[in-house]
Formats: C-alpha cells, structure tokens, sequence
C-alpha cells in the first residue's frame, strides 16, 4: 500500500485502520512502517487524525507480541484493558477492548 505523506512524497507501509478488527477513533488512522530507524509514533500532517508508527523489525516483533493476547483471548478480554504498545516517539500508542481504560 502507498499512501502520501506530508510534502507529497510517498510512503509504504500497512493501514492499520484497514486491518479486520481495528477501528479508529474519531477519523484517526495509523500507517505502519519498517525502518532501520525506531521513531515511533508520529504525525503524518497538522490534522492531527493522521499518523505513521516507524519502528525496526525487533520493536514489531514486540508489538505483535504484546496484541497476542488482544487477538486469543478476545472473547473473554477485560473490555477495558488495555496495552502501551511503543512510547518510544512523541506519542504513546496504546491498544484497548473499548473505547476506555
């Protein structure tokens, strides 16, 4: 998938938004993309809606790990647990069962 980024250029990477199961909240979509680099999650433009979380294969390996239980338990998850996923940008990325936590 190809999508635009601030300044026209263009960046490949997966739409979280996209994936079966996930939903954005108020408008707001992530790109994820694989680098050499761990930037975390940052703005794509001044929406304030649009983000891209960077991070090298290792940090993916560990968020994948860390929505397991999100993905096996789903049935009988805690609807208001949740999960920091990476903090290792501007933004914290957390996962949640709701819209709470």
């Amino acid at each position: 998938m190809r999508l635009a980024a601030a300044g026209g250029e263009k960046q490949s990477g997966v739409q979280i938004t996209e994936l079966p199961g996930f939903q954005g909240i108020d408008g707001c979509s992530l790109l994820a993309e694989v680098d050499s680099t761990k930037l975390g999650v940052l703005p794509i433009d001044e929406s304030n809606k649009a983000f891209r979380c960077v991070l090298d294969k290792d940090g993916w390996c560990r968020v994948a790990g860390l929505l397991e239980p999100f993905v096996a338990a789903r049935p009988i998850l805690n609807p208001n647990g949740f999960q920091y996923l990476d903090e290792s940008g501007p933004i914290e990325w957390i996962i949640s069962g709701s819209r709470g936590w």
